[in-house]
Protein backbone atom coordinates (compact mmCIF):
# COMPACT_ATOMS: atom_id res chain seq x y z
CA UNK A 1 0.00 0.00 0.00
CA UNK A 2 2.64 2.72 0.59
CA UNK A 3 4.88 2.22 -2.17
CA UNK A 4 1.98 3.19 -4.41
CA UNK A 5 1.06 5.99 -2.32
CA UNK A 6 5.13 6.68 -2.89
CA UNK A 7 4.87 6.42 -6.32
CA UNK A 8 1.98 8.88 -7.13
CA UNK A 9 3.64 11.57 -4.87
CA UNK A 10 7.31 10.97 -6.31
CA UNK A 11 6.76 13.01 -9.89
CA UNK A 12 5.70 16.19 -7.37
CA UNK A 13 8.14 15.52 -4.79
CA UNK A 14 11.69 14.67 -5.62
CA UNK A 15 12.63 14.47 -2.28
CA UNK A 16 10.51 11.38 -1.17
CA UNK A 17 11.89 9.26 -3.64
CA UNK A 18 16.00 10.12 -2.54
CA UNK A 19 14.16 9.31 0.97
CA UNK A 20 13.01 5.47 -0.34
CA UNK A 21 16.09 4.81 -1.86
CA UNK A 22 18.22 5.71 1.96
CA UNK A 23 15.61 3.53 3.32
CA UNK A 24 16.13 0.71 0.86
CA UNK A 25 19.78 0.85 1.45
CA UNK A 26 19.15 1.09 4.94
CA UNK A 27 17.06 -2.28 4.98
CA UNK A 28 19.56 -3.93 2.41
CA UNK A 29 22.76 -3.35 5.04
CA UNK A 30 20.21 -4.48 8.06
CA UNK A 31 19.40 -7.85 6.17
CA UNK A 32 23.11 -8.06 4.77
CA UNK A 33 23.98 -8.17 8.88
CA UNK A 34 21.50 -10.53 9.72
CA UNK A 35 22.66 -13.16 6.87
CA UNK A 36 26.38 -13.03 8.15
CA UNK A 37 24.96 -13.22 11.52
CA UNK A 38 23.07 -16.36 10.75
CA UNK A 39 25.63 -17.37 8.38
Amino acid sequence: MGQHLMRHKTRKEPFRTRFGVMVSLHLILLLAGAARVVL
